[in-house]
């Protein structure tokens, strides 16, 4: 059985993969709780579950991000949509550490499996306050793309798998982790609603053009997306070493599939300072649909 996935942007307004030696510490992720208000994540199964997988994709990035602290005359507001209702919701002057990424999580009855996506701001103050809500102090001109964080909404009703142990998990169910880290990288910016990814792509033959996905990619050229309605994902079915991605658009119930080094290596071409080839676990295979 396959479930289909979207994703959803709150914004308004490696084996060979080249790694950085400039990025510092692993950045830190800040789950945020306070809008389950459906009470999803009721138990500490299912928080261990998220906060793991965050933690996990998180730990191969390294990236110097600054503190958005608003004072004075700095001001912000962040924008994302609340994950237990997807109304639009404002946050007026929040504290952001510096390399940290906030991610606001919950669940509610949605038509796919979960949405996740990159939070939008409105900011007015300093010239250079407003490059650190806009880019986290990164480059402007190199088209980095760092966000405060975003929201993820998980599905009510989907059979979900929380356990670490994939040997538990059930030929009926969805693998949690898996559609955590799928959705945790729409918020790191792997969908054509981020300018910094659109950059990124041919248009005549809906492909991804960064060097090291170009370097990673099992094939000669770049590796393709999922179509003209689609840019977001993966080809369906794309592998890397003989493993499918995590980023095409589907998962099947009774599989684990977590990010590939052709996954990361999107993101080292976004910007993010990747510190080392991912540690892809032993997983279950088979045919997909995810999104």
């Amino acid at each position: 059985m396959s479930l289909s996935q979207n994703q959803e942007q709150a914004a308004m307004g490696l084996e060979n993969l080249l790694m950085s030696d400039q990025g510092g510490d692993p950045i830190k992720i800040d789950v945020d709780y306070s809008f389950d208000n459906n009470n999803f994540f009721d138990s500490a199964l299912k928080k261990e579950a998220l906060e793991e997988t965050l933690h996990e994709v998180a730990s191969h990035l390294g990236d110097d991000l600054d503190a958005i602290i608003p004072t004075g005359n700095n001001t912000w507001n962040m924008v994302f949509a609340d994950p237990s209702t997807g109304n639009l919701m404002t946050l007026e002057d929040e504290t952001i550490p510096a390399d940290t990424l906030r991610v606001y999580v919950g669940g509610r009855d949605l038509l796919n499996i979960a949405q996740g996506g990159f939070g939008g701001f409105n900011v007015q103050g300093s010239e250079e306050f407003v490059n650190t809500v806009s880019t986290r102090g990164e480059s402007s001109s190199t088209n980095d793309f760092a966000p405060w964080g975003g929201t993820i909404s998980f599905d009510r009703d989907t059979n979900w798998y929380f356990g670490s142990d994939i040997s538990g998990l059930g030929s009926n169910q969805t693998d949690f982790r898996s559609v955590a880290a799928h959705e945790f990288f729409h918020v790191l910016g792997f969908t054509d609603s981020n300018p910094s990814f659109n950059t990124l792509i041919n248009p005549d033959n809906f492909t991804l053009t960064g060097p090291d996905v170009i370097a990673e990619y099992d094939h000669s050229g770049s590796p393709p997306l999922n179509g003209s309605g689609d840019l977001s994902h993966w080809q369906e079915g794309l592998t890397d070493e003989g493993q499918e991605v995590a980023m095409d658009p589907t998962l099947t119930t009774g599989t684990r599939k977590m990010p590939t080094d052709l996954d990361f290596a999107a993101l080292d071409d976004l910007g993010w300072e990747v510190l080392e080839p991912a540690e892809v676990p032993n997983q279950i295979q088979s045919s997909p649909p995810f999104g």
